[in-house]
Formats: structure tokens, C-alpha cells, sequence
């Protein structure tokens, strides 16, 4: 009984906690896409993970000497954690 009782908490913790970062990512999108219409730009949005190499490895590279500038000049960098 104690064991369904956890499970459920779990699943309703996971829910809000889902359903905050939505919101979450919704307004940071929005903030992104208002920013990019000023300045005539698009946006490149990125998802995020802290523990993933792959995401670190992309984030070296978009920071690169040769990239940044590029990337700076037409895109409006987002990252979304996920």
C-alpha cells in the first residue's frame, strides 16, 4: 500500500514538474521570438542537458571563433533545459 501511495507522488510530482518547465520553455521562447523581431533575426533554439556530452560538445562548437560570429550575426541563440 505504502509502495502505490509513493508511485502515486511520484507521477503527480513529475506531472507539475513537467507541466512547470512547459510554461517555462513557452516564455523563454516568446522572450526569444520578441528579441529576434527587433533585431531581424531567427532564432536557434537548442535543447539542453547538463549531463549530456553531445549538448557540450554543440555548445563548444556554436562558441568557436570561426562559428560565433556567424551565429551572433543571424540567430538569436536559445537554450532549453531539458
Amino acid at each position: 500500500m505504502k509502495l502505490k501511495k509513493l508511485i502515486t507522488a511520484l507521477f503527480i510530482g513529475l506531472f507539475f514538474s513537467l507541466h512547470a518547465q512547459q510554461e517555462d520553455a513557452n516564455k523563454i521562447l516568446e522572450k526569444s521570438l520578441s528579441q529576434a523581431k527587433k533585431e531581424n533575426k531567427n532564432v536557434l533554439l537548442i535543447f539542453h542537458a547538463s549531463w549530456c556530452g553531445w549538448c557540450k560538445r554543440m555548445e563548444k562548437n556554436l562558441n568557436s571563433d570561426a562559428v560565433k560570429p556567424l551565429i551572433d550575426k543571424n540567430y538569436i541563440t536559445t537554450y532549453v533545459s531539458v
